[in-house]
């Protein structure tokens, strides 16, 4: 009839579908390792940002100078000056234009 089974009182199911489930299965597989891999990824990239942290914390306490370094203001401030300066000058003029320049030219003569 229709190609319809009747599992229990309540299912049917068509023939013609029953292809569906494997798809199903397929997409759930396809889902999980998606969700997995991306969990895996996120993990990792955790680990190594926090493991670089931890690294550069250890270091900065095995060895106290390296995070104590005297700033010399005077040079600072001279560097700033220069700076400064060196941003606020004008261009230079153009003295000629290199787009509008006329080359002469000559044309060969007839022999």
């Amino acid at each position: 009839m229709l190609g319809l089974i009747r599992k229990n009182k309540h299912q049917i199911e068509i023939e013609e579908f029953k292809k569906f489930s494997r798809f199903r299965l397929v997409i759930f597989l396809i889902l999980f390792l998606s969700i997995s891999g991306i969990a895996l990824y996120a993990y990792y990239i955790y680990f190594n940002i926090y493991a670089s942290v931890n690294q550069a914390k250890n270091q900065l306490s095995l060895d106290p100078l390296l995070s104590q370094e005297p700033i010399d203001f005077d040079k600072f401030d001279k560097v700033k000056k220069s700076w400064e300066e060196k941003n606020n000058q004008l261009p230079p003029v153009l003295t000629r234009d290199p787009f509008s320049f006329n080359i002469p030219t000559t044309t060969p003569k007839k022999p």
